[in-house]
């Protein structure tokens, strides 16, 4: 049995890290988590031991004192404003390897570089996705064949398991969705991504606009918003926050959506996909020469294969509005979709866990051999 430290920055990434430690808990391994934020404890099963470290020095110390076997960054760009622990490694003895996107080791020499003393970096996409996020293949991405040697792309995280039709029904009768009703998961983060409260105000904009075609709809929303709340004309069909206790419930809501309508997030895009619901990437910004805290561009190749549908934040409302109204009501847009989804979908634990394995016999096999 070995023992991984799971090391996160926002709520996406630790979504990603617990889909990886459920895998890992099934297979008898002990986990504990590091988290750099103290909202991200929402986002993983307090069956898990956790820690907030919001700093290198904290997270050297919490490893110092657990001696795990592997550390798991969920982004290899975790704390890299400290140039020192970006560029040594405080753990020679210690098997390091992250859960990372195209973006993350992009080639650009900015402070946004990665950790340099990573062992392995994980692209949670499908493979054929990757391919078409690189430049070679006319996507947005570099990655250098220094960098290119060190990574391994292993599908998605997170990858859970589809709800069955009666699982649905009960969280969605939970909800007060009534069967006549269409349900869209609204998702717009907040702690890792900054605020994008837009996206919430974009979709009730659109909905108000079908309620008042006499079409039955419910949105459930999730994120950080600011201090003021929703106009009353809302409230009969949109609820803010409900109560979220941890990833479980987080994917139970998301599984049963007719629609996902979200920000950039990559986790919740993952997790749409797996459970086979139509989704919506509604992204911020373009991408720069100056590398900006999100890029939207590595939303692209999936919008490309049609696992979803992806506009910017100033995009015309009537085109979002009609692909909106697609994914809920035309059968047909709506079965492309999904078999799109269902073609290119691949679980991503499994690969990750069999890959670290492997690592752990190597490195014991090369120690014995000193």
């Amino acid at each position: 049995m070995a023992k991984y430290l799971i090391a996160t920055m926002g709520p996406g990434e630790t979504s990603q890290g617990y889909a990886f430690a459920k895998y890992l808990e099934s297979k008898n391994e002990k986990v504990i988590f590091a988290l750099a934020q103290e909202e991200n404890i929402n986002f993983i099963s307090h069956t898990f031991p956790y820690f907030i470290t919001k700093n290198p020095q904290q997270l050297i110390n919490l490893a110092l004192k657990e001696k795990p076997n592997v550390i798991v960054f969920c982004n290899s760009k975790m704390f890299n404003s400290y140039s020192e622990f970006r560029e040594k490694s405080p753990f020679p003895k210690i098997l390091t390897v992250s859960i990372d996107s195209n973006w993350l080791i992009n080639d650009i020499p900015t402070k946004f570089s990665q950790i340099k003393w990573i062992h392995k970096y994980f692209i949670n996409f499908p493979q054929k996705v990757f391919e078409l996020g690189l430049k070679e293949n006319g996507g947005y991405f570099f990655i250098p064949s220094y960098l290119r040697k060190k990574i391994s792309v292993v599908g998605l995280i997170p990858s859970y398991k589809k709800l069955s039709e009666k699982q649905k029904e009960k969280i969605r009768k939970k909800l007060n969705i009534l069967p006549s009703e269409k349900y869209i998961f609204c998702y717009f983060s907040g702690w890792g991504s900054t605020a994008q409260f837009w996206v919430l105000k974009k979709i009730i904009r659109i909905v108000k606009k079908f309620i008042k075609e006499k079409k039955r709809i419910k949105i459930i929303a999730v994120g950080n918003y600011p201090y003021h709340s929703l106009p009353k004309t809302v409230e009969n069909f949109c609820i803010l926050n409900p109560k979220i206790e941890n990833a479980n419930v987080f994917y139970q809501y998301l599984a049963s959506a007719d629609l996902v309508f979200q920000h950039q997030g990559l986790s919740t895009l993952s997790q749409a996909i797996a459970a086979n619901v139509p989704v919506i990437a509604n992204v911020k910004i373009r991408f720069k020469k100056v590398f900006p805290r999100l890029n939207p561009e590595e939303i692209l190749p999936f919008a490309k294969l049609n696992l979803c549908k992806m506009f910017y934040k100033y995009s015309p409302i009537e085109k979002v509005e009609k692909e909106v109204k697609n994914l809920l009501y035309n059968y047909h847009q709506i079965i492309q979709m999904k078999k799109s989804q269902s073609k290119y979908y691949s679980s991503g634990e499994k690969v990750m866990y069999e890959e670290i394995k492997n690592m752990i016999i190597n490195i014991s096999c090369n120690h014995k051999k000193q």
